[in-house]
């Protein structure tokens, strides 16, 4: 697969009529299009399809998180409102709403995954002190 060299752009064309800018600089790869924009990881870690067109997936897949364990869902009896806590690397990912509708969703980033498995322990430790159940 096609490598760029530090500094260095190519053009690929998406679904957009503009063809979108891949860039290498320092070796961190970009994409303009707006799902490389719009991830919340840093940019080191983020991706996209063209990326995985252009590079491959063997190489794309080199920045991807390992597998993460599956998200710890809690609710609250009595307001029918969920909580979930899930450790991605070192992001933690807080989902939370009520069943029947919409829900909102943050990511804290942290300085090294044994800094977001305390986190979100320490998190779980006040849900559980509120009385909400895991389910």
């Amino acid at each position: 697969m096609p490598e760029l060299a530090d500094g260095e752009t190519a053009r690929v064309q998406g679904s957009a009529a503009k063809p979108y800018e891949l860039k290498n600089v320092g070796g961190v790869y970009s994409c303009s299009c707006p799902a490389w924009r719009n991830q919340s990881a840093g940019i080191e870690r983020r991706t996209c399809k063209h990326l995985r067109a252009y590079r491959g997936a063997e190489a794309v897949g080199l920045r991807a998180e390992p597998a993460a364990a599956p998200a710890r869902r809690f609710v609250e009896p009595k307001s029918g409102r969920y909580w979930e806590v899930a450790v991605r690397g070192d992001d933690v990912v807080l989902r939370s709403g009520r069943k029947d509708g919409p829900a909102q969703e943050k990511t804290k980033t942290f300085a090294d995954a044994a800094a977001a498995q305390k986190h979100a322990e320490r998190l779980l430790a006040e849900k559980t002190a509120e009385g909400w159940r895991e389910e």
